[in-house]
């Protein structure tokens, strides 16, 4: 592979993390903090990849005046080099969907996330419902009893998840920093009404409910799968950020 070759490929990949970054996609791979880390990222990225294409057309000028390329057909880099293209293709032509119902349905209980909400131990704001993260919530039941969550009726949004044993958990992907370590977390919902009794799975909803102080007990599993007795559902378009 030529240095030219390599510019080119060094570009499509800064130019893959900035095409993503100015759009909410990245959001489907990291958090929303990561957008002006990414942007600069790419920005750099695409810099280098001038200065490299620059460098680049010299040495030809410069083998070109000494009378022949056999200096440059010999430092040619190896044909694994072309991997490199991998990720920009990826970006720009098949960019993966943020994790789903798929990954959520297979997962043994909740996996809480080491980094969580910090205020999740505070009392809920007065006024019902609360809006909630689906995270908090599940924590809060499992923390002190489920004192904070314990008749308060909560709002919690989140994408339908089918359950194997019947009926529907609204479910998110917690993450602490990318989607590498996004982990589901769940809560099984109760008392539906029957034009919500088997929703699609990827459905974006709002629930609204009490907690039920019960666990859905599962094998294997750390944190419980909290459940909720619905008294409203709404279906939503899908946030621009997906994960929690």
């Amino acid at each position: 592979m030529t240095k030219v070759m390599q510019a080119i490929m060094l570009n499509l990949l800064g130019l893959g993390l900035i095409s993503i970054s100015v759009t909410d996609m990245f959001m489907a791979y990291v958090k929303p903090v990561m957008k002006i880390p990414l942007l600069v990222t790419g920005t750099v990225i695409v810099i280098l990849a001038v200065l490299w294409f620059v460098d680049a057309v010299r040495d030809r000028s410069k083998a070109g005046r000494d009378g022949g390329d056999d200096h440059a057909h010999r430092h040619r880099e190896p044909m694994s080099a072309w991997f490199l293209l991998v990720p920009a293709v990826i970006l720009f032509f098949a960019a993966p969907p943020a994790l789903g119902a798929y990954d959520a349905a297979r997962a043994e209980g909740n996996s809480v996330p080491v980094v969580v909400s910090e205020d999740y131990e505070l009392p809920l704001p007065e006024g019902d419902p609360v809006p909630i993260r689906v995270t908090d919530f599940v924590i809060r039941t499992i923390d002190s009893g489920g004192a904070t969550v314990l008749d308060r009726e909560v709002q919690l949004t989140g994408f339908v998840t089918p359950d194997p044993a019947g009926g529907w958990w609204l479910a998110r992907q917690s993450m602490s920093c990318c989607a590498a370590d996004a982990q589901p977390v769940r809560v099984k919902i109760a008392g539906a009404p029957d034009d919500w009794a088997e929703p699609a799975a990827e459905t974006w909803v709002t629930v609204t409910g009490t907690w039920l102080p019960e666990n859905l007990a599962i094998s294997g599993s750390t944190v419980p799968i909290p459940t909720l007795a619905v008294s409203g559902i709404e279906a939503i378009e899908p946030p621009a950020s997906p994960y929690e």
